[in-house]
Formats: structure tokens, C-alpha cells, sequence
């Protein structure tokens, strides 16, 4: 059977197509708009430092003791893991998985090292102590200018079911990563960053959730990162503010050991 096209058929097509169009269109300009109306990048961070709990609360913050659950679920394994920080930039922290043993690393304000069965001792270098040096500044939430060059909100965009601004964050070491913030809550949800390794360069997403008070400051306590077609589930069990002696943070002897200058072998005779 042939479809035949008469003239009020062909004015109520052309009618629909117009409507079709104009929705298009407006849709468009309404999206094109939104965009044109993205808060300073800068006004985001802030917007996320008062919902966590305020600047000062962030920067009055004692050392901090935290114990938590790393799960790796694809593979059947986790541990417990203990975390210590300090402020200004000081951090340790030790996974310890049945099986493996003690996955280790810290950074006491000027080196930075891992040390695994695996692998064994190593000392951070390039990008990967930068990453560590910023993990370990006490002040990172508030995104100083000590450690971020810029800030630019690029869109708005749905990040694990929430409607976040995507704000693009360039550090003083010229790497760039994106957060991303709840358009209503302004807490932060996650981000997309490539995390340096030992085994190169790693695409990694991390998402935030399950947020709770610990003396005045928000606290995201479960985290899941994926990266390389798997999932590792941190969950914080115990937030503490505490004292600490210095030696948590000293380095230990396997690392000293690659700090010492290589003995010279004994010239020949």
C-alpha cells in the first residue's frame, strides 16, 4: 500500500517537522545558556569548603588518625589499613592483607616512598611524589594556590546519578584532572584523574559517597576507585583527631637504605 501525501497531510508533517525544530532549537539556546551561566571555578570550592564545614574548620585541624577497609571485590581480597596524618603535609599509611603481607607508604614533608612485597622499598619521583605531596597537604581541600594553578568550570554534566559542575583543575605542576561537584549540595562527588605508578600512567574514576559528620567536618567515609576494569572499595570505619609522635612518620631503615650515595667499589690494582 502506497502512502500518499495530500496537502493537509503534507501542512501537518511539515507543522510537526517546524514543531520538532523549534524544540530543537530552543533546547539548544536553553543548554547553550546553562552553559554560559557556569559559576567561577573558583566560587565551586568554595561553595564545597562551607558544605563540608568551613574553611576554618579545615585549616584548625589537628592531626588525624583514621582506620578503614580496602576491598578489592573482583579479586576476593582487602585488609584493614590505618592512616595517620599531620599537618602541614605529613602522612603514613599501612594496608595489611592475609596472604600478601604490609602494602606501606608515606611522604614526612620532603620524600615521599612506597615499599610492598611485591616490589619492595622505592622512593616517589616526578609525577608520582607530586601526587603524593598533595594527598599529603593538610590544606588540599581548599585548593590553595600553593598547589593549584587554575580552576574552570567546562559544563554541567551527570555524575553517578548526580547533576554536577565539572570543574577542571590544573596543579602548579601542570597536571590536569576534573571533580565534580552537586549543582544543589555543592558537596563533591567524585573525579577523573590519572594517577601515576610504578607501572606508567593509570585512568582512574573515583566516587565519593556516604557522607558523615566528624567533629564539624563532612567526611565522605566510602570511596570507590576504578581503574584497569576494576573496583577497590575504601571504607572509613574510624575518624580520629589525635596527637602523634613524630616517629610515625620516620622513615624506615629499607628506605634510608636507598637514600645512602652507592659505595664506591675499591679501585683495582
Amino acid at each position: 500500500m502506497r502512502l500518499r501525501i495530500n496537502g493537509r497531510n503534507g501542512r501537518v508533517m511539515s507543522t510537526a517537522l517546524a514543531v520538532g525544530l523549534s524544540l530543537s532549537l530552543l533546547g539548544a539556546m536553553w543548554q547553550q545558556q546553562e552553559q554560559q551561566q557556569l559559576p567561577d571555578g573558583r566560587k565551586v570550592i568554595d561553595r564545597y569548603v562551607e558544605a563540608i564545614g568551613g574553611k576554618d574548620v579545615i585549616v584548625n585541624q589537628t592531626a588525624q588518625m583514621v582506620k578503614a577497609r580496602l576491598d578489592v571485590p573482583a579479586q576476593g581480597i582487602g585488609g584493614d589499613m590505618e592512616i595517620y596524618a599531620a599537618p602541614p603535609n605529613r602522612l603514613s599509611t599501612k594496608i595489611e592483607i592475609p596472604g600478601i603481607g604490609a602494602i606501606r607508604a608515606g611522604f614526612n614533608g620532603k620524600v615521599g616512598w612506597t615499599m610492598n612485597p611485591m616490589m619492595g622499598p622505592m622512593l616517589l619521583e616526578g609525577r608520582m611524589l607530586d601526587q603524593m605531596r598533595h594527598q599529603a597537604h593538610s590544606t588540599a581541600t581548599l585548593h590553595p594556590e600553593e598547589l593549584v594553578a587554575s580552576l574552570e568550570t567546562v559544563e554541567m554534566v551527570e555524575f553517578e546519578g548526580h547533576n554536577c559542575y565539572k570543574v577542571k583543575v590544573t596543579t602548579r605542576w601542570e597536571e590536569e584532572y576534573f571533580e565534580f561537584f552537586d549543582v544543589e549540595s555543592g558537596l563533591m562527588w567524585g573525579n577523573e584523574r590519572t594517577q601515576a605508578s610504578p607501572m606508567g600512567e593509570v585512568p582512574t574514576t573515583t566516587v565519593l559517597s556516604d557522607y558523615k559528620d566528624f567533629d564539624g567536618l563532612l567526611v565522605p567515609t566510602k570511596t570507590v576507585q576504578r581503574a584497569m576494569g576494576m573496583e577497590q572499595v575504601f571504607t572509613i570505619i574510624e575518624f580520629t583527631e589525635t596527637e602523634l609522635a613524630d616517629d610515625v612518620f620516620a622513615l624506615p631503615e629499607e628506605i634510608k637504605a636507598l637514600m645512602e650515595p652507592a659505595k664506591k667499589e675499591p679501585a683495582k690494582q
